[in-house]
């Protein structure tokens, strides 16, 4: 059952996507509500599993500039464990279980070209149960996951 967000919630949010560092007192200053109300807020929705507040890396500046994505088909009987085997991986930022053509769906992070090659020919391709994969490279990222924002409801 989805959980409701109020106005309130939505600010908090908003303000927290943008600087997860955020003074409660400023938070309160701009709403017109007390420090005390944000914080309460705020841990509700961490307790829901609405938010997380954690530190969300920059892959360029750290040395992983290039981003691809996989698109793999798999025996139907090993899906879900390849997803898991792909999912400890240390390129994969992203695995995905699809419904239809493909099976999965992978975001992969990189130092370069010739590493994703290596992670496609030598890691990909030794995992047992894959019937074919598909690379994109992803030429610029113009929003990312972490800049999603919930739709006000109209």
């Amino acid at each position: 059952m989805a959980i409701s967000l109020d106005d309130l919630d939505l600010t908090i949010i908003a303000a927290l996507q943008k600087d997860g560092r955020v003074p409660f007192d400023q938070v309160a200053n701009e709403t017109g509500v007390s420090a005390r109300t944000i914080s309460a807020r705020v841990a509700r929705l961490i307790e829901n599993g609405v938010i997380s507040i954690v530190a969300v890396v920059n892959p360029e500046p750290v040395g992983y500039p290039v981003l691809a994505t996989v698109f793999i088909e798999t025996e139907l009987h090993k899906t879900k464990e390849i997803a898991e085997i792909l999912a400890k991986m240390s390129e994969v930022a992203f695995v995905g279980l699809t419904s239809g053509d493909p099976d999965i769906y992978a975001s992969v992070r990189v130092e370069s070209n010739h590493a994703l090659a290596k992670f496609m020919t030598e890691k990909l391709a030794a995992i047992k149960g894959i019937r074919r994969s598909r690379m994109l490279l992803v030429l610029e990222v113009v929003k990312a996951a972490s800049h999603w924002t919930v739709p006000k409801k109209k």
